[in-house]
Order: C-alpha cells, then structure tokens, then sequence
C-alpha cells in the first residue's frame, strides 16, 4: 500500500471511529437517536449527507482494491530444474551491482536500479565519480565488469546498462 492509500485508511479510520462512538452515545443513552435523525435527516443537510455517504463508499472500495491488488515482489529466475526454481531477489541484484561497481576506484557512491527486460534485465545505475576520470572509458569498464559479475554469480542475462554520472565529488583538503 503507498502514501495515498495509508493516508486513506487513517481518515477512513477516524471517520469510521467517530461513526462508532456516535453509535455507542446513542445506544447508552447519553446522545438521543432522535437529536441525531433530526441533524442529519433535516432537508439541507440530505445533499450533504449523501456527498459524505457516496465519499464513504468509494473511499471504502479503494481500500478494498489496494489491499486485495498486492505488488509482487520482484524476482528474477535463474534457474529452473526438475527440482524446482531458483529465484534472486531484485534487491539482492541491486546490492551484487552496487558490491562490484563500488569497488571500481574513483566511485564515490553508486545507486543501482534493476528491472526486468526482454528475458533478460536492465540496469540503471546512478553515480557520483571524482572529476579527474575519463568518463567513456569508466563507463565502458563499469558495463563490462557489472555484465561479467551478473552472469558469473547468477546466469542471468543484462540486456542494457545505463550509466548516469549524477555529479562529480570534489575531495576537500584536510585542514590540520
């Protein structure tokens, strides 16, 4: 469930809550069913009555979709055999790439970013290099190395492997 649906379910909650101790004050006696009949039933209270009741139905059944519509989480095969499937989490990929290209010198930070793609996957990966390297010949050797470290450990296939360089760090001198 994201954001939307989370903040959803809070409001809901509260209105549904206070619905319940309106309904309990009533059944207690201390609040009349006919007080309550008389406010909401007047006739120009019954468009807004509606609005909020219409609202109520709709906000319930997108609730209802979002927790039936679960995400799947993410998983690339890698091997099948009569045995069963093999499968590697797309996080775990994430981290296998970030492992092998951080060790790449003059990598300040790398942010990798995996998805499937054509039987294969595609690679995504965002970083923060030192200003004094060759970015072709960097990003031509971070390609080759990611492809090389994905296929030895887990078989899969990289169809594609972009390479953003968000920014350069620039290494502060030390003041002693």
């Amino acid at each position: 469930m994201g954001p939307f649906d989370r903040g959803l379910t809070a409001v809901y909650a509260l209105a549904v809550s206070v619905i319940a101790l309106i309904g309990v004050m009533i059944l207690t006696g201390v609040l009349a069913a006919v007080q309550v009949e008389n406010l909401i039933f007047r006739p120009e209270h019954r468009q807004v009555a509606v609005v909020v009741l219409g609202a109520f139905f709709l906000v319930g059944l997108r609730l209802i979709w979002a927790s039936l519509h679960q995400k799947k989480e993410s998983q690339a095969i890698v091997d099948e055999s009569a045995l069963g499937q093999v499968r590697v989490s797309l996080v775990a990929l994430e981290n296998l790439i970030a492992k092998a290209v951080g060790s790449v010198p003059g990598i300040r930070e790398v942010r990798p970013k995996v998805g499937a793609e054509n039987g294969g996957i595609g690679i995504r990966l965002k970083v923060i290099a030192s200003p004094d390297l060759n970015v072709p010949e960097l990003s031509r050797h971070m390609q080759q190395l990611v492809q090389d470290q994905v296929r030895e450990v887990t078989g899969l296939t990289v169809n594609k492997i972009k390479i953003e360089v968000e920014n350069f760090a620039i290494a502060k001198g030390r003041v002693e």
